[in-house]
């Protein structure tokens, strides 16, 4: 009966418990009813130090759990390329679809690596959909290179698609765009 409801986790020299996951369940539950302005502020300031410890998937979970959409938006945003990189498609469509269309505009990033994986998976009227939403998020931004970047992915999505006078267009705008960019445009080019 020792230890029924706890388990410990070493990692790396550092030592954890974790309750057992119905035991979890049950506590979670009774905090929320008894006091849920204080769950909530728990959840976001566990967040907050997920956030800060670069763990962004513990983090976004937590402002979840506290219906802290911006900061979850926020965190998500910043941590889309590096997912799609790591070939995380999951975890970024999950996060994708867990933020309300009002809360998704702000994490174009997020947005655009979603679109990205779509079409990389054929989906190509789906992801022409959010790009167009994704470039307009970048232009309520300001953000010159962030809109050249969906530009080039419609282009390459038109062009697979077989759109290819769309797909002309779409490399045309970004290009245009990452010219009138000068120095940090062409770095960019470079990197396409």
């Amino acid at each position: 009966i020792r230890n029924l409801f706890l388990t410990r986790i070493d990692v790396e020299g550092v030592t954890w418990f974790r309750y057992h996951h119905l035991f979890h369940d049950f506590l979670v539950a009774r905090f929320k009813r008894d006091d849920l302005d204080r769950y909530v502020q728990q959840q976001r300031r566990a967040g907050e130090w997920f956030e800060v410890h670069q763990q962004p998937e513990e983090a976004v979970e937590h402002f979840w759990q506290a219906n802290a959409l911006e900061q979850a938006a926020r965190v998500m945003n910043a941590c889309a390329r590096d997912l799609y990189l790591a070939g995380r498609m999951q975890t970024l469509a999950q996060w994708a679809n867990l933020l309300p269309p009002a809360f998704r505009m702000a994490a174009p990033e997020l947005i655009l690596y979603q679109a990205q994986m779509l079409g990389d998976r054929g989906q190509l009227h789906d992801a022409l959909s959010l790009l167009q939403d994704v470039g307009h998020a970048f232009a309520a931004q300001q953000n010159e290179i962030g809109q050249a970047r969906a530009a080039l992915v419609e282009g390459w999505a038109c062009q697979v698609s077989g759109r290819l006078p769309d797909a002309l267009q779409a490399g045309q705008d970004a290009v245009r765009r990452l010219e009138a960019l000068g120095q940090s445009g062409q770095t960019f080019y470079a990197q396409a």
